[in-house]
């Protein structure tokens, strides 16, 4: 217990501190007119949204935000007009808006208490305390430095799944009008039956694009320039692989090589000379994880996909 009481008034001692440089600055910058909330954030600024629903625990939101130091330097950003200004701007990365879970751990605990307030459209410039960071914890600490973090909320998303079937059958009828799901929430523009023979030869070319367009991988080098994500230390050939069981496509009988599970069925629908796109639910993809700086989080994917089938000779 006292070891307990130690740490707690060490860290209100930290925090103390802290308050302290906060106040201080909000003299200095804005004359002492912002008031900090119960929480400890203190607003610059808010622009009402145009929207009804506010994001509330185990809900989500579309945002795009811009974080600083105190001292006004860009942290992060998903707004590629600053990344243009910073020089930082890369066509390899994705910008744009990105969903974050409320209450489910995966962000800021200042943020989320400023997405509970807002709706569709609106805006925030905020001065997030480090206590809100949500990084540390007694035991384990990783203190942060206070941030300054500009947000808008583009979309709320009060329920994901729901969310994610109608994105699907959107861009379904956009692009594919008629075509039907082969199975929940994974669409694929042919249905054969697996043709590929165990010891077969597969010779594979694809391009990875999210739902908005952006192209995020190809082994396709014409297709690489095209999109600016051409990498010269990459060779761009088909991917070869060798079917080495009955079963359908899994990672064991795809050799050494690892496909997200909505690629892997959609190779398993289609036979020699196949020229498919594939689109599909987060779970058959890359999950709740974002993949470094051209995937982001519960992100859907689509696939255009070329197949080459090289028969096995046992003679």
């Amino acid at each position: 217990m006292a070891l307990f009481n130690c740490a707690r008034e060490s860290r209100e001692d930290e925090n103390g501190s802290e308050k302290r440089y906060l106040e201080a600055y909000n003299q200095a910058y804005y004359n002492g007119s912002l008031a900090p909330t119960a929480s400890g954030l203190y607003y610059i600024e808010q622009i009402p949204g145009t929207g009804t629903i506010k994001p509330q625990d185990a809900q989500f939101a579309f945002i795009q935000y811009t974080e600083f130091t105190m001292n006004g330097n860009v942290v992060n950003t998903t707004d590629s007009t600053w990344s243009r200004q910073l020089g930082i701007y890369a066509d390899s990365i994705y910008y744009g808006p990105k969903i974050t879970g409320i209450g489910l751990g995966g962000t800021y605990a200042g943020l989320e208490e400023v997405l509970k307030n807002m709706t569709a459209g609106g805006e925030a410039k905020f001065i997030m305390p480090s206590w809100l960071s949500g990084i540390y914890n007694d035991q384990n600490r990783q203190r942060q430095s206070p941030v300054i973090i500009h947000v808008k909320m583009t979309e709320p998303v009060p329920d994901i799944e729901q969310w994610q079937t109608d994105t699907l059958e959107h861009f379904r009828d956009k692009h594919f009008p008629g075509l039907d799901s082969i199975s929940y929430n994974f669409y694929c523009t042919v249905n054969a039956t697996d043709t590929a023979n165990v010891s077969d030869t597969l010779d594979i070319l694809y391009v990875g694009y999210l739902l908005d367009g952006f192209v995020f991988d190809t082994n396709i080098a014409d297709t690489a320039v095209k999109y600016r994500i051409y990498n010269r230390d990459r060779t761009y050939a088909p991917i070869t692989i060798i079917k080495s069981s009955e079963a359908a496509f899994t990672d064991e009988n795809l050799s050494e090589i690892s496909f997200v599970e909505g690629f892997k069925k959609a190779l398993s629908h289609m036979a020699d000379g196949d020229k498919a796109h594939a689109f599909f639910s987060f779970q058959n993809g890359y999950g709740t994880e974002e993949q470094g700086s051209r995937i982001p989080a519960f992100s859907q994917l689509c696939f255009y996909i070329e197949l080459k089938i090289r028969r096995y000779n046992s003679e």
